[in-house]
């Protein structure tokens, strides 16, 4: 269920944001003056078609991995003087440019659009306090202490998570050094000076706040709900109880109670908890279960819970009015659109790792993920990878968008198109990057499944 949930989240996502990069260049098209004889979302083997009013053909194809808009004088089609004004290739470079450049340009328009509906509902987040830091790191070099909240990253304000990692990653991705402010329990405010030293092992596929050293706060393990006739009923463990031990072994959150637990399958631990201000020691023997990976894990049947106000104190929203929302839409998009670039440069000089690049794999798993977690999360997944759709197919290269606008640019300058052997021996080399990079991206994805 959870691979046909993620299969279809992705399906979904990639058919929205393909279905806006395509109508670009129909809308332009259709302003321009061209007949678009086809608006295909999907590859492959028709699965739906029809034809509008407007004589073009529609389909919705088998493959979702991309469309295309086909028009008039693109390929082998009869132009008559009948029809010669409607054809795209009969039209000024100025026409050809603006179609070619409306496909990216409705990816960046979606991106503002969703960020602007993020912005005004409101992007709820945990604030970047600091749970530990990883010794001999880089930010334990620097000085920085646990229990910390992360207030700025060169002097941009980070609320949440999720912000903080964008400022870092734009920090790292600029220059060679980060100033981070603090605020600590006491509220006095503290600031740190991070040298970056080897910018390409900061931006491996780990993730940059773990790579800096930091982890991030998650709270004490309370227990929720007790499943009946499980080990934890029978050991008398209660709903709220705080844990704060295994064997003599501290239990700082969640996941260590978890790994614990799952490797003592059939042995019996004491497990160390506070229930209504008492400390008491209670022996629990996990019971043996198989996974969905068939493996034996222990389990003792518990639930989580948070009370209320720890879980307020720890979370932070970041909300707009709606039409300050607008201005701040726009400034994500570029700022991400920027920071993509940047990025893409960095693997290119390989000072970023190339394990960066995601295939359909690891987008439909996120996608999964973003849809379990909630619209709001969903539609952050589609604005990134709108982002990333823009950006890509401005790259310079033959097939893509960016290598149509170069080839413009040189007929431009030359006062004339390339040569018929120039178009063919750039439509070649494109076809080998982009088998490349799709080679590449489903290596990440089936090195990231299997590791």
């Amino acid at each position: 269920m959870e691979f046909v949930h993620s299969l279809l989240s992705f399906i979904v996502a990639i058919g929205i944001l393909v279905t806006v990069h395509e109508y670009g260049h129909f809308w332009v098209a259709r302003k321009m003056g061209v007949k678009v004889l086809r608006f295909s979302v999907g590859f492959g083997k028709p699965l739906f078609k029809w034809v509008g009013k407007d004589e073009t053909e529609y389909v919705i194809a088998a493959i979702p991995l991309g469309g295309f808009v086909r028009m008039l004088g693109e390929q082998d089609d009869e132009i008559t003087d009948e029809n010669r004004h409607l054809a795209f290739n009969h039209k000024p470079l100025k026409a050809k440019a603006a179609i070619v450049v409306a496909g990216p340009l409705f990816n960046f328009i979606f991106a503002i659009m969703a960020y602007w509906l993020m912005f005004v509902v409101g992007v709820p987040g945990q604030i970047p306090q600091i749970g530990e830091i990883i010794p001999e790191s880089i930010a334990a070099k620097a000085g920085m202490q646990a229990d910390e909240v992360i207030m700025q990253v060169n002097g941009n304000k980070t609320p949440i998570w999720s912000v903080t990692n964008s400022e870092l990653l734009d920090a790292v991705l600029s220059g060679d050094e980060i100033t981070i402010k603090t605020l600590t329990e006491n509220n006095a405010q503290r600031q740190y000076r991070i040298h970056i030293t080897d910018r390409t092992s900061l931006l491996d596929e780990r993730g940059l706040i773990t790579n800096i050293g930091i982890k991030a706060w998650r709270p004490p393990v309370w227990l929720g709900d007790i499943q009946l006739g499980s080990a934890a009923e029978s050991a008398g463990l209660m709903r709220e109880d705080r844990v704060l031990a295994v064997d003599g072994e501290p239990v700082k959150n969640w996941s260590d109670w978890v790994a614990y637990i799952s490797a003592r399958a059939g042995t019996a631990i004491e497990v160390e908890i506070k229930r209504a201000g008492e400390i008491q020691l209670i022996p629990v023997t996990p019971r043996a279960v198989t996974n969905d990976d068939g493996k034996i894990i222990g389990r003792i049947g518990v639930g989580r819970f948070i009370p209320d106000t720890l879980r307020t104190q720890h979370l932070s929203e970041v909300k707009y009015g709606p039409f300050s929302a607008i201005g701040h839409a726009v400034i994500k998009t570029w700022e991400f659109s920027a920071l993509t670039v940047r990025m893409l440069g960095k693997m290119i000089t390989g000072e970023a790792s190339h394990k960066n690049i995601s295939g359909p794999i690891t987008i439909a798993k996120y996608a999964g993920i973003a849809a379990s977690l909630g619209w709001l999360e969903y539609v952050r997944i589609l604005a990134i990878i709108s982002i990333s759709l823009g950006v890509l197919n401005l790259m310079p290269i033959p097939m893509l968008d960016g290598g149509h606008l170069f080839y413009y640019v040189i007929e431009s300058v030359r006062g004339g198109p390339l040569s018929d052997q120039a178009y063919a021996a750039g439509q070649q080399i494109g076809i080998i990057f982009l088998l490349l990079l799709m080679s590449l991206a489903f290596y990440n994805d089936f090195s990231r499944l299997l590791s």
